[in-house]
């Protein structure tokens, strides 16, 4: 996946998957890609590291970019904003669907938690995990050489 720069990385399949599922065709902003190596198969791989929408103010390039590309595929257009609320609903309908499905597993009889459930019959615990056992990170991530990090503009 070393092929993939600057000028091509539009073209990397996570962030084509990121343009379609998500509708970034008509919205602004970027996406930072990160290089990982996976050292079992000696292979590179490209990553996305985020997702920002709007107009970056931290970097002078990117801002440029950004900008040019707005005027570029007329992204402040009626047009362009009446699809992006209608498709933005349907990303946050997709996400409460999300979150309902997702809040519904692991439900057992009567509403409890399989947990619950298990340790009332003595059987082992289900599969909810204990999200407060998991550590929090304590060590933020810093690029010291600001935006010079892989992005794809995608307005």
């Amino acid at each position: 996946e070393r092929h993939y720069t600057q000028e091509n990385l539009y073209t990397h399949p996570s962030i084509q998957a990121l343009v379609k599922h998500i509708n970034l065709r008509h919205s602004c902003g970027f996406v930072r890609m990160i290089l990982i190596e996976d050292v079992i198969r000696d292979v590179y791989k490209w990553v996305p590291q985020d997702v920002y929408f709007g107009i970056p103010l931290f970097c002078e390039d990117l801002n440029r970019k950004v900008c040019e590309n707005i005027q570029l595929f007329n992204l402040f257009s009626e047009h362009n904003l009446v699809t992006l609320s209608k498709k933005n609903r349907e990303l946050a309908l997709k996400l409460l669907d999300f979150i309902a499905e997702t809040n519904s597993r692991g439900r057992g009889r009567e509403g409890m938690q399989e947990e619950e459930a298990d340790e009332e019959e003595g059987g082992e615990g289900g599969s909810i995990v204990d999200y407060g056992s998991i550590p929090l990170p304590t060590h933020s991530v810093a690029w010291p050489k600001g935006c010079d990090l892989p992005i794809s503009v995608f307005s």
